[in-house]
């Protein structure tokens, strides 16, 4: 195990893991990653991530991500679209509105510098992050009546509605969307976004016609 890599399960180990663990967390060593399946659908992670540049002793950089990961999403996905990307490759994406009022102080545009600043400090604000703003985003997105209300995202505002039986207001917005993009389309050249797009959105019409 390098060194930075250490360096980083020492101090998740000794300052952060009895906290998360008493919130239903698992943790991997081996991932750096907590883990807590809330239901059948949701999967809240907790992912420690090296910087690329970390060197030994002088270099240990690590930023953490919050991520809900739906591994039924991504089978539905894989079983009904296997010639199409799976959108997020089964991470969601919700309604993060109250993660974005977090401004961590010891957090830079790379992540936690292990070197700057001492561990128990490092540990102490992500834990204080996770209680005031990373567990509401968790506790808004942990259900498709919730991802539908609150996501931002075309494509997953589509997929919540599949989920939620909601058949003919899916099609609705899907033809909509369609319409826009078929309208571009005899306009000018298709892009390359435009032309994945129609794919996925006339994949998600043949879908729903066939049930």
């Amino acid at each position: 195990m390098s060194l930075p890599k250490t360096r980083a399960l020492y101090a998740i180990t000794t300052y952060l893991l009895d906290k998360l663990v008493s919130e239903g967390f698992r943790f991997s060593q081996s991932q750096l990653t907590f883990k807590k399946k809330v239901n059948a659908d949701f999967v809240y992670e907790i992912r420690f991530v090296g910087s690329r540049n970390n060197y030994d002793d002088q270099i240990i950089t690590f930023d953490v991500h919050f991520l809900i990961y739906s591994p039924s999403y991504k089978k539905w996905c894989k079983t009904n679209f296997p010639n199409l990307v799976i959108l997020g490759e089964g991470y969601i994406f919700g309604d993060w509105s109250m993660a974005k009022e977090s401004s961590p102080r010891y957090r830079n545009h790379f992540g936690y510098d292990f070197v700057q600043y001492p561990s128990e400090v490092i540990m102490e604000e992500i834990w204080n992050d996770y209680q005031n703003y990373q567990k509401k985003y968790f506790e808004a997105n942990n259900s498709w009546e919730k991802i539908h209300e609150g996501t931002t995202n075309l494509y997953m505002e589509i997929d919540s509605m599949i989920f939620l039986g909601r058949k003919e207001e899916a099609l609705a917005l899907i033809k909509q969307e369609l319409g826009i993009r078929k309208k571009d389309e005899a306009t000018r050249s298709l892009t390359g976004n435009n032309a994945r797009d129609i794919e996925f959105l006339e994949a998600r019409v043949a879908y729903l016609n066939a049930k």
